[in-house]
């Protein structure tokens, strides 16, 4: 069954054409933003092992501010790579989704990963907010 790798906040992360994921500004858990009213762009990237005969799964991502006044959803299917390179009966396969927060208050934002697997993930960052001047 698929089962979810790996998970990271990024700044910026992309997947070329071969399945190369890059990340920039990965890994983050406090970031400071332009407030109260600004936005702040996001990339979640992740990894999915899949056994050599199966598909890849779906999944869906949902992100919410502290008050959960919005929450964003997004649905998707992982791609499937041409020339999966299978290691003892299974492939990895790298995917990245991008995201637009708005930020109105200071708090712990959260990301929530789920593969239609079952398998899932919860990524939780804090926001502090700065005024310009």
């Amino acid at each position: 069954m698929a089962r979810l790798d790996a998970a990271t906040l990024a700044e910026f992360a992309r997947v070329d054409a071969s399945g190369l994921l890059t990340v920039v500004g990965g890994g983050f858990t406090e970031v400071t933003a332009i407030g109260p009213a600004g936005q702040m762009p996001l990339t979640l990237a992740f990894r999915v092992v899949v056994g050599e005969d199966e598909e890849t799964p779906s999944f869906t991502v949902t992100a919410s501010p502290p008050d959960r006044s919005y929450v964003i959803n997004f649905e998707g299917q992982i791609p499937v790579p041409e020339q999966p390179k299978v290691i003892e009966g299974e492939y990895s396969v790298q995917a990245t989704v991008s995201l637009l927060m708005a930020v109105a208050e200071e708090g712990i934002y959260r990301v929530n990963l789920k593969l239609s697997t079952g398998d899932e993930r919860e990524l939780r960052f804090r926001v502090k907010l700065t005024v310009p001047g």
